[in-house]
């Protein structure tokens, strides 16, 4: 490995699974809260590693949509939506609180909705990331181990995002400690073939 040494043996997130987010504070007569509410500018609140006050989040939930009508509607205890955002159930939550895990995480509360029957599925939260590097440079994908090149060095919390520039959508992943992903696969809320393990290598311009 050239560059930096880690110091910690890291391992990005793969799990996926669709959510829209919405709020029930949208007032079509509300023109503020529409241009910070709309449907494509919910999931940015919560991946761009900003602390939220509480009512700027007041409201929101996510829909469910079942990837087959007659399917079982199995809810992952961890995923990651297509727009980025991290969800996390109280399980895992309160795992990664016991453990100091999560002290750069604020935690927002999450009710899941199933879209078609309009039916509450329970409580999750919105891990929003509070350390977000966007100096990401390059990708090399490797047998055993993906390399993330950056242009400087960075701050590794137990879990964190690392990203190419501000849009989420290209070259963005979440990225935790082995023991976090060991604590989340001994307890059985996540499989291991949800992780892959990663290098970070710093390469300044």
């Amino acid at each position: 490995m050239q560059g930096t040494n880690t110091r910690k043996s890291l391992f990005r997130w793969l799990h996926f699974f669709n959510i829209i987010l919405d709020n029930l504070l949208i007032q079509e007569s509300d023109a503020d809260r529409l241009r910070w509410w709309s449907e494509d500018e919910l999931p940015s609140l919560v991946t761009r590693g900003e602390w939220l006050r509480p009512k700027e989040w007041d409201g929101t939930f996510a829909w469910i949509i079942p990837d087959h009508p007659r399917a079982p509607l199995n809810i992952p205890h961890a995923f990651i939506s297509f727009e980025g955002v991290v969800v996390h159930s109280p399980q895992v939550r309160e795992l990664l609180e016991a453990h100091s895990y999560a002290e750069t995480i604020q935690y927002l509360p999450l009710p899941l909705v199933e879209y078609k029957t309009e039916r509450e599925l329970g409580l999750y939260y919105v891990a929003n990331l509070l350390v977000v590097h966007r100096c990401l440079t390059e990708v090399n994908v490797l047998e055993g181990a993906d390399e993330l090149i950056v242009n400087r060095e960075i701050s590794m919390p137990p879990i964190f995002r690392l990203q190419k520039g501000k849009d989420v959508t290209v070259y963005s992943f979440v990225i935790m400690w082995q023991e976090v992903m060991e604590l989340l696969v001994s307890s059985q809320l996540i499989d291991a073939d949800c992780f892959l393990p990663v290098e970070i290598i710093v390469r300044p311009r």
